[in-house]
């Protein structure tokens, strides 16, 4: 039995959502593992939720919470997972002995949500594996399809699905991880003073339910009124009074207090103001999920860096290669372009593959010319630096290495009309085929 998994993290759609404080350990609630194929009485899909509650534990980084119990909790987030099978044929059985033989694959995608239903986190794994089934007839030679054993299909899935939800529990806590360590912004927190208790501390009715933490400083903020001769509210406005800071904070109240006296009042306002990360913020965040080849999350940070910095052009790169990694091919190709057309230029570890042999060195595109140069300085056969017009083709070599039809350095300086084919290899992040299929992209429409 050979068996793969492959990880394919997917769009994530908010990704700079405010999460919830680190400073305790998270609360999760796990859903029931949807599976589309109708099983009548078995439980797949339990056993597999049992699983990913035992994942999720082992990793020490959550409570976890069994959502079909339906206990009363206030969870950080909810985990929601699904599961899709596919069977591909990969020997018909039409050679005598009717037994089929067949591509497995389990994917399952994981996604977890806030409260109010907004997904943050979203990753998927897919494991697959190849067996042999018998044909019962003529009929299920030629359509190539069998019905299929229930009991066989839910241990498949079971088989197969464990360890994929073993894997993505692990990368949630890696995301977390991550996310946790660059302090990720806050929602701003409101709340009113209940109770007074001298002129240096009162109470708030607002905690650590609304995100609340020891050390919060808050504003504190007072109505006042404008009236007019005829003693009418003409104008209202709320003035600050001063800071306080939280000390002391449970559920759903939280002490304040104050180093100078502010003379509290009840009714008074409390504020903690969403702090907006720093573009070099998000993108040290992004890089570090880059690095955990958290690639949507990464995106969401890179995004959240270009909103808070529309003139940050650097991270372009990296968001690009982040888009290809989770398949927004087009988005990649809107990425590099916009970092090329701003005259940035776009340098790649490369490979020139020769007829014979090959040579390692460096590829560069900018939005006028393309490069590739060797350590071989002296072969003017390990090197080319042509204008995009000089260009006479681009495409891809079996659909994967890049082909350019270019003339060499030597003959651009002689202005020769000459040109020889250049096969180049990339190797980013394993997207070569993507990145070729860019760049030919690029070049073609442009020269």
């Amino acid at each position: 039995m050979k068996t793969q998994i492959v990880a394919a993290t997917l769009i994530l759609s908010l990704l700079s959502t405010p999460l919830p404080a680190q400073a305790q350990t998270l609360t999760a609630v796990v859903n029931r593992v949807d599976i589309a194929v109708d099983f009548g009485n078995s439980n797949v899909a339990g056993t597999l939720t049992d699983t990913l509650l035992a994942a999720l534990l082992r990793t020490g980084a959550f409570n976890v919470v069994d959502g079909r119990i339906g206990r009363e909790v206030d969870p950080n987030f909810y985990v929601i997972a699904s599961l899709h099978y596919n069977d591909e044929l990969v020997d018909d059985g039409d050679d005598g002995d009717n037994k089929q033989k067949v591509l497995a694959i389990v994917g399952i995608d994981l996604s977890a949500t806030d409260g109010s239903g907004r997904v943050f986190f979203t990753d998927s794994g897919e494991q697959s594996e190849t067996y042999e089934r018998q044909a019962r007839d003529w009929r299920e030679l030629l359509t190539g399809q069998t019905s299929y054993d229930p009991a066989e299909l839910g241990a498949r899935m079971q088989r197969l699905g464990a360890p994929i939800l073993v894997y993505l529990a692990e990368r949630l806590k890696a995301y977390f991880d991550i996310m946790g360590s660059r302090s990720m912004p806050v929602e701003t927190v409101e709340g009113r003073i209940v109770a007074v208790m001298d002129s240096t501390a009162a109470i708030i009715d607002t905690g650590s339910a609304a995100g609340l933490e020891v050390g919060d400083a808050l504003e504190v903020r007072r109505g006042r009124e404008a009236t007019n001769a005829a003693g009418e509210v003409v104008f209202s406005l709320m003035e600050s009074v001063g800071t306080a800071e939280v000390s002391e904070v449970q559920d759903q109240g939280a002490m304040i207090t104050t180093a100078a006296s502010l003379a509290f009042e009840e009714g008074d306002t409390v504020v903690r103001e969403a702090r907006e990360l720093s573009a070099a913020e998000y993108v040290d965040t992004g890089d570090a999920l880059m690095d955990a080849t958290l690639y949507a999350p990464a995106i969401g940070q890179y995004l959240a860096a270009r909103r808070s910095d529309p003139g940050l052009l650097d991270v372009l790169l990296d968001l690009g290669v982040a888009q290809i990694k989770t398949g927004d091919h087009e988005g990649a190709y809107e990425s590099i372009v916009e970092f090329l057309d701003a005259g940035r230029p776009v340098e790649l570890a490369a490979t020139h593959l020769h007829s014979f042999g090959s040579c390692q060195g460096t590829f560069t595109l900018t939005k006028d010319s393309v490069s590739y140069r060797s350590p071989r300085e002296d072969d003017p056969n390990h090197r080319f630096n042509a204008p995009l017009e000089k260009v006479a083709e681009a495409s891809l070599r079996l659909d994967e290495d890049l082909l350019l039809r270019a003339p060499s350095a030597k003959q651009v300086e002689k202005n020769k009309d000459d040109s020889k084919n250049w096969m180049i290899q990339f190797d980013l992040h394993g997207a070569n085929t993507e990145v070729a299929r860019i760049i030919m992209r690029y070049v073609s429409e442009r020269r």
